[in-house]
């Protein structure tokens, strides 16, 4: 039977040094609601501890408890989860228990909200489709992803990054003209519809 260390954090799913997580196993010890993305503490049995001090201390603190710490990463913030100090994201073992394996490229949350991991919200994307849909940043002055203020000209300037390269969509005396022309350039390279957008409770 499996044994395990005694848990460090309510965080930390229990297992033996050569266990390698499956999705049978995370089925075991989690609850996922797809319609929410929330995950759950499952009560644990008794072979996943070395005693039934650390089986019964555990169940009592953790069984029936919202799961995982949140990782600030850059300007996001992701839902994880720790096996033997291996670091899990959330919304890669959302997709796991949902499609049976894991994803061979990276997830893309489409709202642009990284702490939303019900499975609608969940695309599973190549690196440059996901550079694609980014939220506009906080630093952001102009409201508009690709459009700032070009001092010497005492104008809009509006630019689209793509594959390293910068294409430069002209100077405008209204800001929402040069966003409009960001736009339209974006959708011509296939960028996603939310790419730049704010997320919500943050305009």
């Amino acid at each position: 039977m499996m044994t395990t260390n005694q848990d460090k954090t309510i965080y930390e799913i229990g297992c033996s040094q050569e266990f390698v997580p499956v999705v049978s196993f995370f089925h075991e010890v989690l609850d996922y609601n797809k319609d929410t993305g929330v995950f759950t503490w499952k009560e644990r049995h008794r072979d996943l501890f070395e005693n039934k001090h650390q089986w019964c201390s555990w169940n009592s603190r953790c069984a029936g408890k919202v799961a995982g710490s949140q990782l600030k990463k850059k300007n996001k913030t992701y839902l994880i989860f720790s096996v033997k100090g291996k670091r899990f994201y959330a919304h890669r073992v959302a997709w796991l228990m949902t499609h049976g394996k894991w994803p061979e490229l990276e997830i893309d949350h489409i709202n642009g909200d990284s702490t939303d991991n019900s499975i609608s919200n969940l695309r599973e994307v190549n690196r440059k489709q996901n550079c694609r849909n980014m939220k506009l940043y906080k630093t952001n002055k102009s409201g508009y992803a690709g459009v700032s203020w070009h001092e010497r000209e005492n104008k809009w300037r509006a630019r689209v990054m793509f594959n390293g390269k910068e294409f430069f969509c002209g100077l405008y005396d209204d800001v929402k003209e040069a966003a409009l022309v960001v736009n339209q350039k974006r959708k011509e390279l296939g960028f996603h519809e939310n790419h730049g957008l704010t997320l919500k409770g943050e305009a």
